[in-house]
């Protein structure tokens, strides 16, 4: 493990502080994905329509390697939310401690849109 996070006074961060902030850099990195997913997707959609007034030579394979994973990126998003639910609901009725299938399938799908991305 990693040193512990500090706040700005310099003590470390809480259970609590340390939830939050890792709810807000996802939401963060989130947002970001999206954005850069949909300008490719944008961009992609853009040279396809009209390729023969196209001012730059692009391959079709490359444009649709570029739309393949924007919408890796986005269902990746999409599904992080929908397992992250699902186990949320399912931890809020039970008091068991550690990682479980669903936590573990919700950071997969977080990592796989960045990577996607």
């Amino acid at each position: 493990m990693g040193p512990q996070q500090k706040n700005s006074s310099g003590q470390h961060l809480t259970d609590s502080e340390l939830v939050k902030d890792l709810y807000y850099t996802t939401a963060q990195v989130s947002s970001r994905v999206r954005q850069v997913a949909f300008a490719a997707l944008a961009l992609a959609w853009g040279f396809l329509v009209d390729m023969t007034q196209a001012s730059v030579e692009v391959e079709k394979r490359t444009l649709l390697l570029v739309s393949v994973l924007a919408v890796l990126a986005l269902l990746s998003d999409f599904l992080q939310y929908l397992v992250g639910y699902f186990g949320s609901s399912r931890d809020l009725s039970s008091t068991r401690t550690g990682s479980s299938f669903l936590l573990t399938c919700r950071y997969l799908f977080f990592y796989a849109k960045v990577v996607f991305c």
